[in-house]
């Protein structure tokens, strides 16, 4: 009767909601008799059980942690639990495959036109950049299945899917020169800014790469040609202070360049993230920031709020 709390009775068969009223749910238990109770969790239900054969099933309203009780109604008597040890005498595994199986057919009724599921897939081949994946699933689906108009639908052009493969592949090895270049020939909208984000996560990764192949001196004047301009920007300032600590060369080095293909691909795709990218780039960005008590700025921010570490 305590509330928050959900209880069979054995003297009137009521089930107990957490109030002092009962409403009718199943017969009347006593001595003898084996009684059960579980929690269907993917129909967020209570159900009990008597003698082996479902009694009903309730709504499982209740929130927080839940404690299995048993009440008794006078001195001397006794009750025999089991939580597993034995054997239970309720079919438990039926009942779970009983359950899956109205899940399954109730997945079958739902009809989905073939062009839905095609253009699923098409849609996430589209969205990660797999090039000859989709030009092989173009192919194969070619005098199947209806025109697939997803590329229009979600601004994605398949023309630029090339375009961004060479971009991956260019931070990925490192030659970010080629990288701004090709950038500044194909979509020059997104570096007519020399202050955005993708300027500065590029100019980033060619300070690292001089960095990288002990051209300090190289990596100094480039620093303070291309990224003096981003001193005193606050959304900038958290990894301008990482990258002026000599000792985080090597770790950040280790994942920069997936953090800034991730930008350019943020931009291409007008979306939050793109996770075509290695997440454990992400990842391990959102770590640092957070271990090196990194608070401030919109990218570190926004990246720790779609990473958990």
């Amino acid at each position: 009767w305590e509330v928050n709390s959900c209880g069979y009775h054995g003297d009137d068969g009521n089930i107990y909601l957490g109030k002092g009223t009962g409403e009718a749910f199943g017969p009347t238990y006593t001595t003898g008799d084996t009684v059960g109770g579980g929690i269907n969790y993917a129909s967020q239900e209570f159900f009990f059980t008597k003698n082996g054969a479902l009694v009903g099933k309730i709504p499982k309203d209740i929130k927080g942690h839940l404690f299995p009780t048993v009440a008794v109604h006078s001195q001397n008597e006794e009750v025999s639990v089991n939580f597993g040890k034995q054997k239970f005498v309720f079919d438990v595994k039926g009942y779970e495959t009983s359950a899956r199986n109205k899940q399954q057919m109730a997945i079958e009724k739902i009809f989905i036109p073939p062009n839905i599921g095609y253009g699923l897939v098409k849609s996430y081949l589209l969205h990660y950049g797999y090039e000859e994946t989709l030009n092989a699933f173009n192919l194969a689906t070619k005098t199947t299945v209806p025109p697939i108009l997803i590329a229009q639908e979600n601004a994605i052009d398949e023309d630029d899917l090339h375009q961004r493969k060479t971009l991956r592949k260019l931070v990925r090895n490192g030659d970010i020169d080629a990288a701004l270049a090709n950038l500044q020939d194909w979509y020059p909208q997104i570096v007519q800014d020399d202050k955005s984000v993708v300027c500065f996560l590029l100019h980033c990764q060619r300070f690292i790469e001089f960095v990288r192949v002990g051209k300090l001196a190289e990596g100094v004047k480039y620093g303070r040609l291309e990224l003096a301009k981003f001193v005193g920007l606050t959304e900038f300032q958290d990894i301008i202070e990482v990258l002026m600590t000599p000792f985080n060369f090597i770790p950040f080095a280790s994942f920069k360049q997936d953090l800034v293909q991730m930008q350019i691909d943020f931009i291409l795709l007008v979306s939050y993230v793109d996770f075509h990218v290695d997440y454990s780039g992400l990842l391990c960005f959102a770590c640092l920031s957070k271990a090196r008590g990194i608070t401030g700025g919109v990218l570190p921010r926004r990246l720790a709020e779609g990473t958990s570490c």
